[in-house]
């Protein structure tokens, strides 16, 4: 079994260690290099939860927004609706008044000859 041999950045060995690291040979460089790479791994670790909180904010800010914005769109267009609606009712109005008062006539006065009448006894006639 071959075991890779990486070699440890000078500034992981203080003085004591060299000396041990020359001394106790391989399985030294191996346990050296195991805690090295436990160190890294601990490193990367570690920014990985900092991304990871990065990101989860953005997600709870990008839902805000969605949801602010979800709530303006629908706010603007139960505005348009109002719009639409008041124009369609000025509009239904406009035509009752050129249809009642054109051509000289007054719809909201009652002819004579179109009284309604109401027989309460039909004997009466």
């Amino acid at each position: 079994m071959t075991y890779l041999v990486l070699p440890l950045p000078r500034a992981l060995l203080q003085p004591q260690q060299a000396d041990l690291f020359r001394k106790k040979g391989k399985a030294l460089r191996n346990q050296m290099w195991w805690d090295y790479c436990k160190w890294k791994l601990l490193v990367f670790f570690e920014l990985l939860v900092d991304k990871t909180d990065v990101l989860r904010n953005q997600a709870d800010l990008f839902r805000k927004k969605g949801k602010a914005l979800r709530n303006q769109m629908w706010w603007d267009y139960c505005k348009w609706k109002l719009l639409v609606f008041f124009c369609l009712l000025i509009l239904a109005v406009i035509i009752f008044l050129a249809a009642c008062f054109s051509g000289g006539r007054d719809c909201t006065q009652q002819d004579a000859g179109s009284k309604i009448v109401v027989h309460t006894d039909p004997q009466e006639n």
